[in-house]
């Protein structure tokens, strides 16, 4: 018989503690509950017996939830404990995490599936760090035990003169070698180094460098034959013994059998792994935290959207701008957040395509020229003699390391002036190995913070996050991503003196020849005909539900809502829609469950219905889970709604929606064999930030037309320094959109400025040039 979980619910809220009880008895666990209403009660309640899990409100009379937990830890109460908040704010986790806390949930998830999962993941995550501890605990008893025995047992002792090198040993170090014992004697040119495997005598050579060069002491663990052939493992100690000179007189050691503490540190490492495993349910806060941020977020840009869409006065135009700026540096914290979860789960992958360093040297200049300006200091970018300029490697993720440490540079700098310098370390072949300075003049970071700066959730001081803002989580991301490509990175910096951030990083230099690419015709994207699409929508979200209705019936759709996945299972079968938009995380059924069963339904039109994943997550591994689900594509709230609309337009296929071959922007733009875009570039850099994608678009628009027409105006003048202003200032625009073409035919225009006039070769490269930046424009615009 399965025994009961007791579980303990500290909340002053009656009406807390009865949806957390509700929701614990409706979950299928079997539990006892007993309740607290105030921290009075709850330190009476909590030393009755054994507790499995503690419900602990994060605001009580008379003190808080962390207050309370950081006391019941200094008590020696390990249980589980979950904080309860009605604040759905990513410090207030943390501090959780940090104060010794199970796991954290907000009272507007109290569901019982929500609970139940809570309360299995904190009783699962105790038991694995209650094995760990005891097995630290029987391991840190077995060396005490060692210690004290080691006058009676056998553990010898060593000498080696440092003049003549010669060992003195203890009886005891014979009787470890299994030979019979001689007494306490010196050595002649015996030493225990020949009693040494061959595969660890290096490391033991080094061991004694280091005592003699360095007098600093050694502990290493090798394996010896003694006088049977047996191998066994021990551990030597050595330390120098100086004179009153300073000079080294002899080294003295201790020799010690360790086969037994290996066996239980080799346990140890079991119940490591097996905690580790189970703290993956931390990662998996960290990406629910993500999905409950993106999930409003997707309301309010949505609406935005609209709002842009309706005549607006100037305040209400401030109003919008502000609902943008504070939108915009929301996504950035969760796009900090995921980067360091594919980090983590190992999902980070890294390309190996042609760059220019140069052009990133100019895009960096490019993107902070308005921050520069704003604050009135100097920045800039420097390439040292002898680097490459076209090299094979990460662009994207190159950027983003400089990107990151370019921006806080600026951050902290007020007056002075940041710089930016490549330099060659080493050249090998066709390798170079690169070193990255961003020096700034700003307010420096102390000696004792520089050595957590790159860790998580970490910033200079409590002050920093107040006056600058941001998570603490870049440096860290720049960290991890420079060390998967076998680089390192580091700092030199004093406060009030400017900090130097730098990394290194090896490429292969990339063959220059160029490779030519012709644009297929393009397709029109045409309007849809005859009934309008039915759609429905299964979302629990009430604004998100009103967003969706919105957006769908302005295009034209006929909208249909349902709040569960069986709800949106029972109206399928009644209303019969055209397809399903199924949001991944709702009550009672969620969206994976409920697409698996309309794959499995009778009806064969039921069941081959287009079902679209909309979710708040953006993991690769969530696409992965909705395709094994038997969905068919995939979009990331928030998302825009041109891109809704293309992916509703191309998986209803069926009278009345009428396209021409690859009309579809969804094909298309997102389909590198087309040769019409290439969009890769651009998903890598805003990581599922659509409002930040549709901006670039926006940008990308409206600059293409008017540098195409200054190059053409440079071009019929003979201009060749103004042709080349004009091709360096949109080649990262270019770039970025993955225009055909686009490097290869820039770097003609671009040498206009170093050649004695415009020739041909320049008029084709522009005729070219213009027709992929037409046939890009023409396709965004669809």
């Amino acid at each position: 018989m399965v025994e009961s979980l007791r579980i303990l619910i500290i909340d002053d809220d009656l009406l807390d503690r009865l949806a957390i009880t509700r929701a614990l008895r409706s979950s299928g666990m079997r539990v006892e509950v007993s309740e607290a209403g105030s921290i009075e009660a709850a330190w009476e309640r909590i030393g009755d017996g054994v507790w499995d899990c503690v419900f602990l409100d994060y605001l009580l009379p008379g003190g808080d939830g962390l207050e309370l937990l950081t006391q019941f830890r200094a008590e020696s109460y390990e249980m589980p404990i979950v904080i309860v908040t009605s604040q759905g704010d990513e410090k207030v986790a943390v501090e959780v995490m940090k104060q010794g806390g199970s796991d954290y949930i907000t009272k507007n998830l109290l569901s019982s599936e929500a609970v139940s999962t809570v309360v299995r993941r904190a009783v699962r995550t105790h038991k694995a760090e209650e094995e760990r501890r005891l097995t630290a605990l029987a391991l840190a008893d077995s060396e005490a035990r060692l210690a004290e025995a080691q006058r009676i047992a056998n553990i010898g002792s060593w000498e080696m003169d440092a003049a003549t090198l010669e060992e003195f040993w203890t009886d005891q170090v014979f009787a470890i070698l299994g030979e019979p014992s001689r007494g306490n004697c010196k050595m002649g040119r015996r030493t225990l180094k020949h009693h040494i495997l061959p595969e660890d005598v290096g490391l033991c050579t080094q061991a004694y460098q280091d005592i003699i060069s360095r007098l600093v002491p050694r502990k290493i663990d090798v394996r010896i034959r003694d006088k049977e052939g047996r191998i066994i493992e021990v551990e030597l100690q050595g330390k120098p013994m100086v004179g009153p000179d300073g000079k080294l007189v002899k080294l003295i050691g201790t020799i010690q059998d360790i086969s037994t503490r290996k066996e239980i540190e080799l346990a140890l490492r079991q119940a490591k792994e097996l905690a580790e495993r189970n703290a993956k349910a931390k990662e998996e806060f960290l990406a629910n935290m993500s999905h409950e941020i993106r999930t409003p977020m997707n309301a309010i840009l949505g609406f935005a959207k609209l709002l842009q869409d309706s005549p607006l006065d100037a305040q209400q135009q401030d109003y919008l701008q502000a609902i943008d700026t504070s939108g915009e540096a929301l996504l950035a914290i969760i796009n900090d957040i995921l980067d360091l979860s594919k980090i983590e789960a190992g999902m980070m992958r890294f390309e190996a395509a042609p760059f220019s360093v140069k052009a990133i040297l100019l895009a960096m200049k490019d993107i902070f020229a308005a921050k520069v300006q704003e604050k009135n200091i100097d920045f800039t970018a420097m390439v040292g003699p002898g680097v490459p300029d076209l090299l094979l490697g990460d662009e994207i993720k190159l950027k983003q390391v400089l990107l990151n440490l370019i921006s806080n540079a600026l951050k902290f700098t007020e007056e002075g002036e940041v710089n930016l310098e490549v330099k060659v370390l080493s050249q090998s072949g066709k390798v170079v190995r690169l070193l990255f300075e961003v020096a700034d003049t700003g307010i420096g970071i102390s000696g004792d913070k520089q050595q957590t700066i790159f860790e998580s959730f970490t910033q200079a001081s409590s002050d920093t996050t107040r006056k600058y803002g941001g998570t603490g989580l870049g440096l860290t991301i720049c960290k991890r991503i420079v060390e998967l490509q076998g680089g390192r990175i580091g700092l030199q910096s004093a406060p009030g003196e400017g900090s130097t951030f730098f990394f290194d990083l090896s490429f292969e230099v990339a063959d220059p020849k160029p490779t030519m690419e012709a644009a297929p015709t393009q397709g029109e994207l045409r309007a849809p005909s005859g009934p309008p699409i039915k759609v429905l929508v299964a979302e629990d979200n009430k604004v998100n539900q009103r967003l969706a209705t919105i957006i769908l019936e302005k295009m034209g759709f006929v909208c249909l809502l349902a709040a569960t996945g069986l709800e949106a299972i029972q109206l399928l079968i009644a209303e019969r829609p055209d397809i399903v938009l199924m949001d991944i995380q709702m009550p009672e059924m969620d969206g994976y469950e409920a697409a698996r069963q309309i794959r499995s339904l009778a009806d064969p039109d039921l069941r081959s219905v287009p079902i679209v994943a909309l979710t708040a997550h953006a993991l690769r591994e969530e696409i992965a889970k909705t395709r094994a689900a038997g969905m068919d594509a995939f979009l990331s709230k928030p998302f825009q709604a041109l891109q809704l609309q293309e992916t509703i337009l191309r998986l209803t296929q069926r009278a009345g929606v009428s396209r021409s071959p690859s009309s579809l922007a969804q094909n298309v733009l997102e389909s590198p064999e087309s040769g019409i875009l290439d969009l890769r570039a651009l998903e890598e850099m805003t990581e599922g930030n659509a409002a930040f994608k549709q901006e670039l678009i926006d940008i990308f628009l409206q600059e293409v037309p008017k540098a195409m027409d200054k190059m053409q105006a440079a071009l019929d003048r003979g201009a060749g320094v103004a042709l080349h202003q004009a091709a360096h200032a949109i080649k990262p625009s270019l770039l970025l959109f993955g225009v055909p073409e686009a490097r290869v035919l820039l770097q003609i225009l671009e040498a206009a400025d170093v050649q004695p006039a415009i020739g041909p070769e320049h008029h084709d490269a522009f005729a070219r040039l213009l027709a992929h930046a037409q046939a890009a424009c023409a396709r965004l615009q669809a």
